[in-house]
């Protein structure tokens, strides 16, 4: 008799598992410096990661039954001692654990694939074990007891046999909490294996049929069960695609209300919750659901392939391999190519294996998070960031990169980061194990959106949309343009690029804009990471008539990871102006 032990994580970070989610954010006061970043990565990494049984297949089918619907309902298996002994757990826990008909079909499926091949199946299938259960969890565990036994042995000697083993695994699973939870007993031949599994709830939603979907919409409703301070969606569009969900106005924390629109072609999508805790700015995996906009649902997994196979020897010439095979499918994406950041690649290769090691519990979770956002801040990408992705990915049992971009690509998370279209550059850590038995190939990887002087031009062009847009709302006309100035501006805000203070490069561009003009003019500055984000002076949206002007540059502060946005206005009175 074996007692097994995993716990796997779902849909987090691009498919790797990590707790660390992934992330694009604005507010960089929380980013870790360089130093602690070269401190972390100058540590000795385990000396090898703990790599779960694996076997990898290209189709598994399912043997059903499943729910209809996403639902954290009580459900027993009547008759089964077996789904007995988890229902008297479940008492001693009242209102911790709850077994549900999902999680006792995420036991069974389990436990079938388990017997079949040996081994335990890969993340890309569990998750759709998982999302195929309609469980409502994204991140899974489970344990489970097997040996060999003989065939005329009953189930019932076998049960009193194995009682204390599966109780034992059953009161070790059940830890802590909310948790749902199912359990499962199969025999093939010889073999016989007990599989319990169990998954803590983030959120409590609404029940939902995700293959009845209504004129393209997934509506999610629901709440957080721990501290949540927004939640966000992420849906699947096609084979390359990713689209946020829709806020819905009304719903205050803890409550929340997404509409995630899919779309129609899709057989099936995948759409993924994560909750976001005050004063943090990296969120946790919340919920992942398998939707099906045609309504025609299927049992069969498939292995998901994005590109033609590209087997690694050693970790030489990784992350260009790597990068190649992406830009072959951003390609077909029409997507331009990334460029991979040699320097900030150096960080990342030396803190990938420690993110691996708090992702997967051999060391402080904190520090996967640590590692993200220092990727993130990508202060050794050579230029000035706007804005970061991350994502990590972990396929077992292979060395093939081909399976590692498979991976990221399942998950929402991981097509924001690699197929986000507004970035130039990536760095790539790569983690390889080829260990025969133990191979692995892994990754973390951040992509970056950079600053660029050649669009100072277009975003001063939305900075005047936006405002137009602004007074038009308040019944307003659009202000005139001051184009007398248009080479000043231009001038200063190469100024401000170079060094130049933002403030002392408008006191300029006033004071000659009043040599040029002849009349007396107003200025406005602010610095923002995107141009959406700029919140101009109410007298500016209600003034009946003024001219304007506009000038647009970057710079980074200081000590800081990320440039900004720097915007100026130039505002003077209309009537003697060539526009």
């Amino acid at each position: 008799m074996l007692l097994g032990v995993a716990s796997i994580a779902l849909a987090c970070a691009g498919g790797s598992g990590s707790k660390g989610g992934s992330g694009k954010v604005a507010d960089t006061t929380q980013f870790p410096s360089p130093e602690q970043l070269e401190e972390l990565g100058s540590t000795p990494p385990p000396a090898r990661l703990s790599v779960l049984d694996v076997r990898p297949v290209d189709s598994w089918e399912l043997a059903g039954h499943f729910p209809e619907r996403i639902a954290v309902e009580p459900w027993s298996d009547a008759g089964s001692p077996w789904s007995s002994l988890l229902d008297e757990a479940a008492r001693k826990r009242v209102g911790l654990v709850v077994p549900t008909q999902a999680m006792h079909c995420v036991a069974r499926e389990l436990g079938r694939f388990f017997l079949a091949h040996g081994g335990q199946p890969t993340t890309s299938l569990r998750q759709f074990i998982t999302s195929r259960c309609n469980a409502s969890v994204a991140q899974i565990g489970f344990q489970y007891v097997e040996g060999e036994l003989s065939p005329e042995l009953g189930e019932a000697e076998l049960f009193s046999h194995w009682k204390p083993a599966v109780a034992d695994a059953i009161q070790r699973g059940l830890r802590g909490g909310p948790q749902t939870a199912g359990i499962w007993f199969g025999r093939e031949g010889p073999r016989s294996v007990a599989m319990v599994a169990f998954g803590r709830r983030e959120l409590h939603l609404e029940p939902l049929a995700p293959a009845s979907l209504r004129d393209g919409i997934l509506e999610l409703r629901g709440e957080t069960l721990g501290p949540g301070d927004a939640v966000q969606g992420l849906v699947n569009h096609g084979r390359f695609g990713v689209r946020e969900c829709e806020q819905v106005d009304g719903a205050t924390p803890p409550s929340f209300h997404l509409r995630c629109r899919v779309d129609p072609d899709d057989d099936s999508t995948l759409v993924s919750v994560s909750i976001h805790p005050p004063a943090r700015l990296l969120g946790r995996s919340g919920l992942v659901v398998l939707a099906w906009p045609g309504g025609r649902t299927t049992a069969v997994y498939r292995r998901p392939i994005y590109a033609e196979s590209w087997p690694m020897l050693d970790d030489q010439n990784f992350a260009e391999g790597f990068v190649e095979l992406l830009n072959r499918v951003r390609k077909e994406a029409g997507l331009d190519p990334l460029l991979l950041d040699p320097r900030q690649s150096e960080t990342a290769t030396e803190l990938a294996p420690h993110f691996f090691a708090s992702a997967y519990g051999q060391s402080d979770e904190l520090v996967a998070e640590v590692i993200v956002l220092g990727l993130l801040a990508g202060w050794t990408v050579d230029g000035i960031v706007q804005m970061g992705h991350f994502a990590s990915a972990w396929s077992l049992r292979t060395t093939d990169l081909s399976d590692l971009l498979a991976t990221a690509l399942e998950f929402p998370s991981g097509r924001e980061t690699l197929f986000a279209e507004d970035v130039q550059r990536i760095a790539i850590g790569p983690l390889l194990t080829t260990e025969e038995g133990h191979e692995s190939v892994a990754g973390v990887f951040a992509t970056y959106s950079m600053f660029s002087e050649k669009s100072h031009d277009a975003m001063a062009r939305r900075v005047i949309e936006k405002l137009e847009a602004e007074r038009k709302r308040r019944g307003v006309g659009p202000p005139e343009r001051i184009s007398d100035v248009s080479s000043l501006c231009q001038r200063v805000a190469s100024s401000v690029q170079a060094g130049v203070e933002p403030r002392d490069a408008l006191d300029g561009l006033l004071q000659q804009s009043v040599d040029l003009l002849q009349r007396p003019v107003a200025g406005w500055i602010a610095e923002v990471s995107e141009i959406e984000s700029l919140e101009f002076p109410e007298e500016y949206l209600l003034r009946p008539s003024m001219g304007i002007a506009v000038a647009v540059s970057h710079r980074r502060p200081k000590g800081d990871a990320w440039g900004r946005y720097v915007v100026m206005l130039v505002i003077a009175d209309p009537e003697s102006h060539g526009i």
